[in-house]
């Protein structure tokens, strides 16, 4: 009969309710042998709209060609109905698809749910991870409306620099990634509008840090003693400082370098442009040429590239390099598991029309495992 020919491809459970209680949906191919199925395994209708057998052990609810399959052992049968009340009522379920892929994933471990949302306009649906005795790696798969591809360039890097970013997009690709509202958050971090540098006709971006150090900085005053006298005084401070220089490569670069003089984000200084939105560190921007759009620290010194990346993102985190100083504002639980890390790295690759985002987390050369909890 129809009961003994039903295929169960999935079993799920609800949080929160007893540990016995698991549901699967089935569908009816055949009426007929439907009805004979419900005869033979004694079938009864429950007050509540169900059928349970005591026969099988089996209770459902059914839906038009589609039944909701339970544990009749379940004494609470609230709990069958809140189940179909969100499948079949509200609508709330997994695609089969991305299920499907979550259990086709042939990497160690793998995590389903809508993750990123709130940062990103994609949907990242599913993680798929592996990890050796050196590394951890998980792959996101990023769902936008229309397909997007990051441009390819050999970027040069450095394994010694704090951070190392590089990336290229279309402004189009850009809109889809990032909302408007998480734009209009980082031109407030930045203190600059950032539409006045993300620029259709740019071809990519590049960062790098390679460092943040100690600066020894004075400041004079002025006080004066009983006879009105001037008393200078020298206040030292010691800060710190990133080292870093940040270029843009496209066609139109100088429209940027004019659209900031404009609008007060430039100040000369011995013939030079200061940077003005960035208070922290002096900076300067410059038009290297007609293509390149340069703003750096004053206390930038180039470092060693000892890395070409053939990759439309790239970005590498030098853990071991970022200052104490500056952990210490990570949560507690951030702090533990950055423990043994060395480096983070985050790529892009391709599998057909789907991007992928990929985040490596490298371990330090030593016999301490990789993550502590």
């Amino acid at each position: 009969h129809q009961f003994r020919q039903v295929r169960v491809e999935y079993l799920f459970h609800i949080n929160g309710e007893p540990d016995n209680a698991f549901y699967t949906v089935v569908e009816i191919n055949d009426k007929k042998d439907f009805e004979k199925g419900l005869m033979q395994y004694g079938f009864e209708k429950t007050a509540t709209g169900s059928f349970i057998s005591k026969q099988t052990g089996i209770e459902f609810i059914r839906n038009g060609n589609q039944l909701l399959v339970g544990n009749a052992a379940v004494e609470n049968k609230e709990y069958l109905e809140q189940a179909s009340a969100a499948l079949f009522g509200k609508k709330k379920f997994t695609s089969k698809n991305y299920l499907k892929r979550v259990i086709k994933n042939t990497g160690h471990f793998s995590l389903y749910g809508p993750m990123l949302k709130y940062l990103l306009n994609p949907v990242v649906t599913y993680i798929t991870g592996n990890f050796d005795g050196s590394s951890v790696n998980f792959s996101m798969p990023v769902y936008t409306q229309e397909f997007f591809q990051f441009a390819k360039f050999d970027f040069q890097h450095s394994d010694s620099s704090m951070l190392s970013m590089s990336f290229s997009m279309s402004y189009p690709a850009l809109k889809q990634i990032i909302p408007d509202s998480s734009l209009q958050s980082i031109s407030k971090a930045l203190n600059f509008n950032i539409d006045s540098l993300l620029l259709p006709s740019n071809l990519y971006y590049q960062l790098d840090i390679s460092g943040i150090y100690p600066r020894i900085d004075s400041a004079v005053s002025y006080t004066y003693d009983d006879n009105f006298n001037p008393v200078e005084k020298v206040v030292v401070n010691k800060v710190n400082e990133p080292a870093f220089i940040f270029t843009v490569t496209g066609k139109e670069v100088t429209a940027i370098y004019d659209y900031w003089k404009r609008n007060g984000q430039l100040e000369y200084s011995n013939d030079s442009s200061m940077f003005t939105p960035i208070p922290f560190v002096k900076s300067y921007c410059w038009i290297k040429n007609k293509n390149i759009l340069t703003v750096a620290s004053a206390g930038y010194n180039k470092t060693a590239q000892n890395r070409v990346i053939d990759n439309g993102i790239f970005l590498r985190i030098l853990v071991t390099k970022i200052p104490p100083s500056l952990l210490i504002y990570l949560p507690a639980s951030i702090q533990k598991l950055l423990k043994n890390i060395e480096s983070i790295e985050a790529f892009d690759s391709y599998e057909g029309k789907r991007c992928i985002l990929n985040l490596q987390f490298n371990k330090k050369k030593n016999d301490q495992p990789l993550v502590s909890f």
